[in-house]
């Protein structure tokens, strides 16, 4: 049986991406090792998810600053992940080590441990990481040591995985060879598991993700207060779920604009009630900034969304065009006035050009994971 350790900089669960990779590999035959972090005492240090082992760790809290906290953990856990991984190595010989990204230099650290043990890495790129920095810190020779470091990563990588066209030319274009496209899909189990939301919200279009400026939900509750009298009219609600530094702005501008009547904030949902929600909305929106990352990205909502034949509301942008191409309303990123129109288009109270149901069928025929799967695993034959 062949011997898989993940490394990951995150919890887990929940890391959508992370769970079916690792299922897949398990279903598979494969023998796999989670290496993660432990979030808080209460969580188990090691124990058993779905056939797989889970190891944790958990990580010093460095600082009182979260900017700096986050940047000494970026620092300091690939060796405390690497540490993990050779005690682990020693009892049992590891044939592949999966490492997921951010940051690049856990990858970077896996390639080399991966080298000395004669293991072979596989560098999961879920972000490319310049641009994921550079929407926070917008300084060029920073990007320049970054693009540096991820060159670095692609280019002793025994392979490389990404998440979609766009990223795999980018990581070509820093050196990378064999790259393999696996796209954040939903798996099959992804279904509603029951209608009760619709009978507690009626009819409404959902915002779910992390409450935070590049995911666009300041443009939203935007979008929504222009859109409140067509809205009220026809019966129409909004459902904001998540969590994140913008919370208080979303329940300030509930209070203060009094929508409290057709917009809900339910805070964060965990991820089995995700594809109750989505299922129960008539629309989910995806109203990304323009940013060097979302300009790239292909987010986990816009698939679900199209899985489960939903209208999805999304900025135009190449990687969200390239993925869905005609199967989404678009507007223009960052115009809230577009967002408002596009919403009520969806919504049906005005006029406006919405997918066929025939083009929704098909999108959500090509939005499952089983197609990834095939792809994924054959990283290691």
């Amino acid at each position: 049986m062949k011997r898989v350790c993940v490394l990951l900089d995150g919890d887990f669960p929940p890391d959508p991406r992370v769970e079916k990779e690792t299922e897949s590999l398990v279903r598979a035959g494969f023998d796999v090792t989670v290496v993660c972090k432990r979030k808080s005492r209460e969580v188990a240090a090691a124990d058993e998810w779905k056939g797989a082992k889970v190891e944790r760790m958990l990580v010093k809290r460095w600082s009182k600053r979260r900017s700096v906290d986050k940047l000494l953990d970026y620092f300091f856990f690939p060796f405390m992940a690497s540490a993990k991984f050779l005690k682990l190595h020693g009892r049992k010989k590891f044939d592949y080590i999966l490492a997921a990204n951010p940051p690049d230099n856990l990858l970077l650290v896996a390639n080399a441990i991966g080298w000395i043990e004669r293991v072979r890495v596989i560098d999961d790129f879920h972000d490319p990481f310049p641009e994921l920095v550079a929407g926070h810190a917008r300084n060029p020779f920073f990007f320049a040591v970054l693009e540096a470091l991820e060159s670095l990563c692609v280019k002793t990588a025994s392979r490389v995985i990404t998440v979609s066209r766009i990223c795999a030319d980018l990581l070509e274009k820093r050196g990378a060879s064999n790259v393999t496209i696996v796209h954040n899909r939903p798996d099959e189990s992804f279904k509603p598991r029951n209608n009760r939301l619709k009978r507690r919200f009626g009819k409404f279009v959902l915002f779910a993700g992390s409450l935070v400026e590049q995911n666009g939900v300041l443009d939203f509750l935007g979008a929504l207060k222009l859109a409140s009298a067509e809205m009220r009219k026809h019966g129409v609600k909004a459902v904001i779920a998540g969590s994140g530094p913008l919370e208080g702005r979303v329940v300030e501008f509930i209070e203060r604009e009094k929508v409290s009547d057709f917009v809900s904030f339910i805070g964060r949902i965990d991820r089995a009630s995700v594809a109750d929600y989505i299922g129960a909305s008539f629309a989910v929106a995806v109203p990304f900034k323009r940013t060097p990352i979302t300009v790239i990205g292909t987010p986990n909502k816009l698939f679900e969304g199209l899985r489960l034949q939903k209208f999805v509301v999304a900025a135009d942008l190449p990687g969200i065009r390239a993925a869905a191409g005609d199967a989404v309303i678009y507007f223009n990123a960052g115009d809230v006035h577009s967002l408002s129109n596009a919403i009520l288009v969806a919504a049906g109270v005005r006029k406006g050009r919405t997918p066929s149901a025939a083009l929704l069928r098909k999108a959500a025929a090509a939005s499952a994971w089983s197609s990834d799967e095939k792809a994924f695993l054959k990283c290691f034959d």
